[in-house]
């Protein structure tokens, strides 16, 4: 279990543009690798979105949606779209690769790369 307190709340405020909505975040480790299952939400106002990433080695090794509800933008589920976010490691405030924006779902992208580097941020903060 990651306790979030203040400075590590500070850290995931910066990266989600929100805190995050709980003092604490259940995660599953082994083998190196770290599992993270959190929600964001990509347009204001919206339903959650719930998204699986597994970290190794300080980059995204696998990405998932696992529940989405929004009306448009049901795209960043496609394995086309996630496999652009394997292999991504944390750089400044974003991700140090290059994702396609999908027309009429750039919110719905925005959501998925704040959610990668958000699992990016949560495993360092288990070291």
């Amino acid at each position: 279990m990651l306790m979030l307190d203040a400075g590590k709340q500070s850290q995931i405020s910066a990266v989600l543009g929100h805190p995050y909505p709980q003092a604490r975040l259940r995660y599953w480790k082994a083998a190196g690798r770290s599992a993270w299952i959190f929600d964001d939400i990509g347009k204001e106002g919206y339903v959650p979105t719930t998204c699986g990433f597994i970290v190794s080695n300080a980059s995204i090794e696998h990405a998932r949606v696992l529940i989405y509800r929004e009306s448009r933008g049901e795209q960043i589920g496609d394995p086309s779209f996630l496999r652009q976010l394997i292999g991504a490691r944390a750089a400044g405030s974003g991700l140090d690769k290059h994702v396609d924006n999908i027309s009429g779902a750039t919110l719905s992208v925005n959501m998925m790369q704040r959610m990668a580097r958000a699992a990016l941020v949560f495993d360092s903060l288990t070291a």
